[in-house]
């Protein structure tokens, strides 16, 4: 599986290639032998969003870093509008910290949800109004 990173938050891309570089691997040593499948994290290029091509397919999937103010309603319209087709998650830098997670901590473990969904099946988020997340079964 290829994760799309999409960086739009007050993070730096060097900063965030640095992180995906060790995450990639993580990601092998700790997925790969217990369910034979991994994923490449690939951060894109977010300075033209109409050069943003990603392949709207259930096997890829998106993680979106958003800085500033969490709102996951403009982070869902977003994606819908962009890559609807794709499995996605959402780091919210702000956040993390009040988690007591780095947002690279974070990144990592919402990109292991996204590879077991995948590789297992599991129900992936549906927008199913303007102010509710809830999960299709």
């Amino acid at each position: 599986m290829i994760i799309s990173i999409l960086n739009f938050s007050e993070i730096s891309d060097a900063d965030v290639q640095v992180v995906l570089k060790r995450l990639d691997s993580r990601l092998t040593e700790c997925c790969f032998p217990n369910t034979g499948s991994s994923g490449i994290l690939q951060l894109e290029n977010t300075d033209d969003l109409s050069l943003i091509n990603l392949k709207n397919s259930e096997e890829n999937g998106i993680i979106y870093l958003w800085g500033g103010k969490p709102d996951l309603t403009s982070a869902i319209r977003f994606h819908n509008k962009h890559c609807a087709d794709n499995r996605y998650g959402f780091v919210f830098t702000a956040i993390s910290p009040a988690l007591g997670e780095c947002w690279s901590e974070s990144l990592f473990l919402e990109s292991i949800q996204l590879l077991m969904s995948e590789r297992f099946g599991l129900p992936e988020p549906v927008d199913t109004s303007d102010q509710q997340r809830d999960f299709a079964i």
